[in-house]
């Protein structure tokens, strides 16, 4: 009877562990997606996020960052990959120690539409920066040892 009690403790631990393993893509993306239009004011498809908290990376692929509803084309950027392997440690004492950081930039556009505003310019973050002076980056709180960058065009 023990043994029988103790194998379906098991079983449930073990069920637990490949949904929250499951489920913790998912939730990452949606952060990932709520935060960029939250910040930017643009909206962002991803088609793949893998977080591992055992190697302390995620792994983001097919980023499509659309451009806001007042030019034509609808495309401001296509990124077919970011990869970060971070130091969670240094990322718990508020500091950002990235080991490797891989940026693959298929395409940006940088466009003006027929009022003749740069779609750049209507990034929120740009326009709440713009009347304040931009803050300053601690070198000792940020920090990248190796950056792979790939841009097209």
């Amino acid at each position: 009877m023990l043994a029988r009690k103790l194998i379906i403790i098991v079983l449930i631990i073990i069920v637990f562990v490949f949904l929250v393993d499951y489920t913790k893509d998912i939730i990452a993306k949606q952060i990932l997606i709520g935060s960029v239009k939250r910040i930017t004011g643009l909206k962002l498809d991803v088609d793949k996020i893998d977080v591992s908290f055992l190697k302390t990376a995620i792994d983001a692929k097919g980023f499509k960052l659309y451009n806001p509803p007042n030019f034509q084309d609808k495309l401001m950027a296509d990124i077919p990959r970011i990869y970060i392997d971070f130091n969670l440690g240094a990322l718990l004492k508020k500091t950002v120690h990235i080991y490797d950081f891989k940026l693959n930039l298929r395409e940006l556009y940088v466009l003006k539409n027929k009022d003749g505003q740069l779609n750049l310019n209507s990034l929120k973050t740009f326009k709440e920066t713009e009347k304040e002076e931009p803050p300053s980056v601690n070198q000792d709180k940020f920090k990248i040892d190796v950056l792979h960058l790939k841009v097209g065009k």
